[in-house]
């Protein structure tokens, strides 16, 4: 999945975590937000070029959470407007969740004495990653 947000215009994004501490990291827009477990974080910000850059999540906090990163696309607002016109119509999907995904492939129910926290299930998203790239969830990769 990627990020689509509308060329210099105010962008909030309303965030939560349901496992573990993350951080919403985009180092080209030199900005970073941690993302609280039980917490709601409000986060605004004005993209100011169009491109792809890199979203990555910036907080170590645990082997598969290392993998859960994406692209945020920024474009023109009548470019933005037209792919939500297209991707509105989708019905929702479930999203690839690399994270989710080698947890479930790796976990091994013998008790280690380690706290191992399972990654949030994966969000429901109405544009489904490259299949190529990004396996639907359940699906190991070739």
């Amino acid at each position: 999945t990627e990020l689509h947000i509308p060329n210099n215009q105010r962008v909030k994004l309303i965030m939560q975590s349901e496992d573990v501490l993350h951080g919403f990291f985009v180092p080209a827009f030199r900005i970073k937000q941690d993302i609280i477990p039980g917490r709601v974080i409000d986060f605004e910000f004005t993209p100011i070029r169009e491109g792809r850059y890199r979203l990555r999540d910036s907080q170590y906090s645990g082997t598969y959470f290392a993998a859960m990163q994406t692209d945020v696309i920024v474009e023109s607002p009548e470019a933005y407007q037209q792919w939500l016109t297209e991707v509105a119509a989708n019905p929702p999907v479930v999203a690839y969740n690399r994270a989710f995904d080698e947890y479930h492939r790796a976990h091994n129910p013998i008790s280690t004495g380690w706290k191992v926290v399972e990654p949030a299930p994966p969000p429901l998203v109405n544009v489904p990653a490259n299949r190529e790239t990004n396996p639907p969830s359940g699906k190991a990769s070739t």
